[in-house]
């Protein structure tokens, strides 16, 4: 079984290999969706993240609005890890590459504010909108920190807490003290 090094850069690769693919197909690497905007994820940036955070110390890790689940399979490299997202197409890119690399993790095609949250213990989104009816859902259903990647969009029911760097990339904690 590869290390979680070797496991990453694969899962790199991957997503390499997608971004070559929709920049061929001229769709790009950020576009509307039905629900909002999809864009990428810098992976090593991320990938450092969880190993600040110590992700191994956490049960169940979800991302909310996951697109095309490269975050979920990073952190799929560490803990038990869920992505819910509403766009077919997005999930089934990540779909392909879980399939490929052997990764385990679940990937749901949904609308987040239809999914229970009280079942896990970290939940990471990179929003692209106001959070209107998150909001209250969060405040209801948050059992552990919430990580926002960005500061464009916050929540406004929760405490907010640490600030993280991903590269040049704020993420910050928020919880439901």
């Amino acid at each position: 079984m590869p290390d979680i090094d070797s496991k990453f850069m694969q899962i790199k690769q991957a997503y390499a290999e997608l971004e070559a693919t929709l920049k061929g197909s001229g769709k790009g690497l950020v576009y509307r969706t039905e629900k909002g905007i999809y864009g990428t994820t810098n992976l090593d940036n991320i990938f450092r993240f969880f190993r600040e955070i110590g992700l191994q110390n956490y049960r169940h890790f979800l991302d909310l609005g996951c697109g095309d689940c490269r975050v979920v399979l990073v952190a799929s490299l560490f803990t038990d890890a869920t992505g819910i997202e509403f766009n077919s197409e997005l999930v089934s890119h990540g779909q392909e590459i879980k399939d490929r690399l052997n990764i385990m993790c679940e990937l749901i095609v949904g609308d987040y504010l239809d999914h229970d949250l009280t079942k896990y213990d970290i939940i990471f989104m990179n929003p692209d909108h106001e959070f209107g009816e998150l909001d209250a859902k969060l405040k209801a259903e948050l059992r552990g920190p919430l990580f926002i990647y960005n500061e464009i969009f916050a929540p406004n029911t929760l405490k907010k807490g640490k600030k993280f760097w991903a590269g040049q990339i704020p993420i910050v904690k928020y919880t439901n003290d």
